[in-house]
């Protein structure tokens, strides 16, 4: 990247060359460090889950998780050995600046792959919410083709070997990073739109709702941010290596928001109130459920009426709001909710 730089603007100087790539990659390894916390959060909350009909669900998206965090350290173990090879195994040697090492692998096409994942698992969540194929479609389609774009990228960087001549693949970096900012947009628009028809009236489970919904927004305004920036730092501040800053930290930012969403129950759960303030929700499977196959109903009690209130059937009717008793339910289908890491009670 150095020589990168000095092939297109001798002028410039060395500490804007060198470093923006030693702060991207610290600043890789912070955000690995918050990830891997978040990482330990998530397995610590799943594990104590009992096993159940959902348990297979629960593990092919652990494993999911835990599969994209050992993608993360494996990648920014390749970004940490592109530093020593520039910087201080090749000390002084102006050759060794111009080569590619494993940047070609590390950041165009990890990345883009670990993008189109973190994509692609939300359009699943949107295509459960939504029960339509059209929205997780235009998502998916979206992702694949820039990760695709991230991965050619890549490639062609290999077949040069010269960081002099990154200016080719200026096409495929824009593409790559404008379809990620747009596919982050339409993610946080359907998913909070989708989240906000599941509000029932019961002041837990909308709370609950709108922490989700605050969070889709924030992440998705921050991955889209970043990924606008590094398109901007790439193409018009060329004497540098600027954008070396935005693109290392950008596949850790969509795998923090990923797990940032799992989380959120855990976080949720976390806080302290005092017991009478604290409401308890209970599951209950309706006697006859051929109204509603394979769901459950959610009713949120608060804690000093529960001995008070005999929990009875609801009628029929998906997503419809009832009272038993004085106390307000809800039916929601038990898929729509199990695919947020949500399934089950939400326990304040």
């Amino acid at each position: 990247m150095l020589s990168q730089a000095v092939a297109r603007n001798g002028d410039a100087s060395i500490p804007m060359l060198t470093g923006p790539h030693i702060l991207g990659m610290f600043l890789a390894w912070w955000l690995l460090g918050i990830l891997t916390v978040q990482a330990y959060l998530f397995d610590l909350n799943q594990s104590s889950v009992s096993s159940g009909r959902d348990c297979g669900p629960r593990r092919r998206v652990r494993w999911f998780v835990l599969g994209l965090v050992a993608f993360e350290w494996l990648q920014t173990a390749l970004v940490t050995y592109d530093a020593f090879h520039w910087f201080v195994y090749n000390w002084g040697n102006d050759d060794a600046l111009n080569d590619v090492s494993l940047i070609w692998l590390n950041v165009p096409l990890m990345s883009s792959v670990i993008s189109c994942s973190v994509q692609v698992f939300f359009a699943w969540q949107i295509r459960t919410l939504s029960g339509s194929y059209w929205v997780p479609s235009l998502v998916t389609a979206i992702a694949v083709a820039h990760a695709c774009t991230g991965i050619v990228s890549g490639i062609k960087v290999r077949v040069m070997g010269s960081l002099s001549e990154l200016d080719s693949t200026s096409s495929l970096v824009t593409f790559t990073h404008v379809a990620e900012a747009v596919t982050d947009v339409v993610i946080s628009l359907a998913m909070s739109y989708h989240l906000l028809g599941l509000k029932t009236g019961i002041r837990s489970t909308d709370n609950h709702i709108s922490r989700l919904v605050l969070i889709f927004i924030e992440t998705g305004i921050v991955t889209s941010t970043v990924a606008v920036l590094d398109v901007i730092f790439f193409s018009v501040f060329p004497p540098n290596t600027i954008h070396d800053v935005t693109s290392l930290m950008l596949p850790k930012l969509y795998t923090n928001s990923l797990l940032a969403v799992l989380n959120n129950r855990v976080l949720t759960s976390g806080e302290r109130r005092p017991r009478s303030m604290v409401s308890t929700s209970f599951a209950i499977t309706p006697a006859s459920t051929d109204y509603l196959p394979d769901s459950q109903i959610f009713i949120d009690i608060p804690s000093h009426l529960e001995n008070e209130y005999a929990l009875q059937d609801l009628s029929a009717g998906a997503r419809r709001t009832h009272v038993v008793e004085g106390v307000e339910g809800r039916i929601i289908r038990k898929s729509t909710v199990a695919s947020l890491d949500l399934e089950g009670p939400v326990q304040l």
